[in-house]
């Protein structure tokens, strides 16, 4: 059943089909708005939704604009795919303007999950809590596997807790590549999260043990996979982040597992330790990338998707959501970003 009863994405008429609400990031290619949809279109009027506003002076290459093709091409796949509702936000529809390119997408009523580890007791969750966000989050990545989509951008601030679950949102590194026979080439994602067969493309590490001229797959959402996994149970991704230059961190990261910075006091089981130094192994043709045995690995036993999340704080991040009370810098600003409209 498809998103709210959608077929096919909707071509909104423009701004003036939203309330914007407020805005929740700005950067310089995209601003990203909560916003109340006031067109009377496929029921949704009324609805709560998250509009992202691309702007199209940013794009310097045909690639740039094939990433934006991707992120709508998956967003909508994750409407229409029943497993994934829930799990991932997705498509509604667009509009364009002539400065931009807008995706309406679903409103996950969350804050990131780093929002969440970060408030609890010592910085990060309970061994419990960081167990069953890794396993609930590596069901909707096999899923994403199994439709042929590799996500490229698993980072904290791209998962958000909805009602206690976490929910992957940003499509914007997501890519289809089961008709390329599961290999891509771009160079993308987050540094602390990145795997090392990315980071061996852009020429910045020159290390044999990783170098690959043949792209890369699936692959590199496991890697992500097991940095997250450490950085809630500890509060820091394992390599550093921040605090250190790029090379340093390529430097840790190509050594694992055997660099993983554990946080003082944590003291790793057998089961974490097994599945970590499998999940972050260099070599990709060496790590654990079969979703099944990832799944069903001692670490993860007594937890299944269908029981309830671990308790959360139902406030965090409520004020994004309050309608209420709405951003003005929209109606100060609408002019300027909607000129040519």
């Amino acid at each position: 059943m498809p998103v709210d009863g959608i077929s096919s994405p909707i071509c909104f008429k423009g701004s003036e089909s939203f309330d914007f609400i407020r805005s929740i990031h700005s950067g310089r290619k995209s601003r990203v708005w909560v916003a109340k949809i006031e067109e009377d279109v496929g029921g949704l009027a009324g609805q709560l939704c998250v509009v992202k506003m691309i702007n199209t002076a940013e794009f310097r290459s045909r690639e740039q604009i094939q990433h934006i093709l991707d992120e709508r091409k998956a967003a909508y796949m994750a409407g229409q795919n029943s497993d994934l509702q829930g799990r991932c936000c997705a498509l509604l529809g667009t509009y364009k303007t002539p400065d931009q390119v807008c995706l309406v997408l679903t409103a996950m009523k969350g804050d990131p999950i780093h929002h969440h580890f970060q408030r609890a007791a010592g910085g990060h969750f309970t061994e419990y809590r960081a167990k069953y966000y890794t396993y609930y989050i590596a069901s909707t990545l096999r899923i994403l596997h199994r439709e042929g989509y590799v996500y490229r951008d698993l980072k904290a601030s791209n998962v958000l807790l909805v009602e206690g679950r976490p929910v992957l949102i940003d499509f914007g590194m997501c890519k289809k590549i089961a008709e390329t026979g599961g290999r891509t080439y771009s160079v993308c994602g987050t540094y602390h999260a990145m795997a090392p067969e990315v980071r061996a493309l852009s020429g910045i590490d020159h290390d044999a043990r990783v170098a690959t001229t043949s792209g890369y797959g699936y692959a590199v959402d496991f890697w992500a996979l097991g940095i997250l996994l450490i950085e809630m149970l500890t509060g820091k991704p394992p390599f550093g982040y921040r605090d250190g230059d790029i090379g340093d961190l390529f430097d840790l990261s190509r050594g694992s597992p055997s660099t993983i910075h554990w946080a003082s006091g944590f003291h790793p089981s057998r089961e974490l330790i097994d599945l970590v130094e499998k999940l972050l192994q260099p070599d990709p043709s060496q790590r654990l990338t079969d979703w099944d045995a990832t799944l069903s690995h001692p670490y993860f036993t007594g937890i299944t998707d269908d029981m309830p999340p671990p308790e959360w704080d139902h406030d965090l991040g409520a004020d994004l959501w309050d309608t209420d009370v709405s951003d003005e810098s929209f109606t100060s600003s609408s002019v300027d970003v909607f000129r040519d409209f």
